[in-house]
């Protein structure tokens, strides 16, 4: 026959048993949820990263992107720079050129070619002021009467001055009474082609900058 001491024991030992089996549950289901949250928080953890790692690398990509641009605009500035001083440079030695054109003994057939054909634009007119350089005025002052004596007009009618403005051989004819400004000039001639020298200069340079990149 069972004691009830036995009895106690076993009821205990069931107890026991339930109690344990209970907490062995409860512990599995605490375990699976604490790992279902850190699975959740390395996952969030894991996200952030790569949100900031990606975050980072456009920032870096920017900047990069930008700096690249600016070093391009600077090189296209600085490329730009050098043609705009290299046609500067251009026009300076064709002016020289002139000027040593205007020194040569070549020069008078084409002084007295463009005086002949601004004279005869202004062939109606009675009064006109010739304006000529320095080195005109001493040189080819008594030239430059002849001519206009050839042309048609009186030398009382004509005064030939030295220009105030920078001219280099040619002439500039003023008829002050009509108001009407003629200029002849070889410099002028060169400011009038400067355009299409221009364009000619920056087709080239940039055809052979093409050529070269390839």
């Amino acid at each position: 026959m069972i004691t009830i001491e036995e009895k106690l024991n076993l009821f205990s030992k069931h107890v026991f048993e339930d109690i344990k089996e209970i907490q062995d549950e409860k512990m599995k289901k605490i375990e699976a949820h604490n790992k279902e949250q850190m699975d959740k928080h390395r996952e969030k953890i894991e996200r952030q990263n790569r949100q900031y790692a990606e975050k980072k690398i456009d920032i870096i990509k920017e900047k990069s992107s930008k700096k690249i641009s600016q070093k391009i605009s600077q090189v296209r500035r600085d490329i730009m720079l050098k043609k705009n001083q290299l046609f500067t440079n251009i026009i300076e030695d064709i002016k020289n050129q002139l000027e040593e054109f205007a020194n040569s003994s070549d020069y008078k057939d084409y002084l007295k070619k463009s005086l002949e054909k601004g004279l005869c634009e202004l062939k109606n007119k009675n009064t006109l002021e010739i304006q000529v350089s320095k080195s005109d005025i001493k040189n080819n002052k008594d030239y430059i009467k002849d001519i206009v004596k050839e042309n048609g007009f009186k030398e009382e009618n004509i005064s030939i001055i030295e220009s105030e403005e920078l001219i280099i051989g040619g002439a500039i004819l003023v008829d002050k009474n009509n108001k009407i400004s003629l200029d002849i000039s070889l410099l002028e001639k060169l400011n009038e082609n400067k355009g299409y020298i221009g364009n000619m200069f920056y087709e080239t340079v940039d055809k052979v900058g093409e050529e070269n990149g390839r």
